[in-house]
Order: C-alpha cells, then sequence, then structure tokens
C-alpha cells in the first residue's frame, strides 16, 4: 500500500514549502539580506525538493506506475540529503530543538523511502 509515501511526502513537501515561505515572509533568512549567493541557490534547491515531494505524492495517489515511483523516490531522496545535511546550520548556533526536529524529518524521509521501494 502506498498509503504511507503518499502521506510521507505530501506532509513534508508542504513543510519545506511552509518553512521556507514563512522564513522569507518573515524577513528570517539573514543570508539573502547580506546578499549570498549560495542561499539563493540553497533555496531553489529546497522549493524544487518541495515541489517534487507534492507531485510524487499526487502521481502515487493518482496512478501508481514506474515515473509516479521514480519521481517521488527522487524527491525522498532529496529531501533525505537535506534533513541530514541542513542540521549543521542549526549545530553551528547552538539551536539543539532544530537539531532535533531534523532528525525526526529524516526519520520519516527514511520511512517514507523504505515504503515505497518495498511496496
Amino acid at each position: 500500500m502506498l498509503t504511507i509515501p503518499i502521506i510521507t511526502s505530501a506532509a513534508l513537501g508542504i513543510a519545506v514549502l511552509g518553512l521556507w515561505g514563512s522564513m522569507i515572509a518573515r524577513h528570517a533568512v539573514p543570508e539573502l539580506a547580506d546578499g549570498r549567493p549560495s542561499i539563493r541557490f540553497h533555496i531553489g534547491a529546497e522549493l524544487i525538493t518541495g515541489a517534487a515531494l507534492l507531485l510524487g505524492a499526487a502521481l502515487l495517489a493518482v496512478a501508481d506506475g514506474p515515473v509516479a515511483r521514480m519521481i517521488d523516490a527522487a524527491a525522498l531522496g532529496a529531501i533525505l540529503y537535506s534533513t541530514v545535511n541542513s542540521p549543521g546550520y542549526y549545530a553551528d548556533q547552538d539551536n539543539q530543538p532544530m537539531v532535533a526536529i531534523f532528525g525526526i524529518l529524516t526519520l520519516a524521509a527514511l520511512g517514507g523511502l523504505a515504503a515505497l521501494l518495498s511496496a
């Protein structure tokens, strides 16, 4: 059953897009104000990942097939990379609650990917 990967991908996609939308709207990304190009690439990659997660979830929900599974697996792989890489930023700031949240998100991404690959 694809319920777990669909829910996981949709929830993670909404979370990624919501987080960045909220942070940008609140001007809570100091690297943007500093004009750092690297943050623009990072945000772009995260927005593509969020959109791919939603697309993968939608395609799996409508018609399970090899293309839907490939897109969702790639999106889950991308969010897995992000959830392992991004906590370093918060660890540098000694923000342990955010590091813990990313740990939980990593487990969710792994669970969604495992469920997708075993279905």
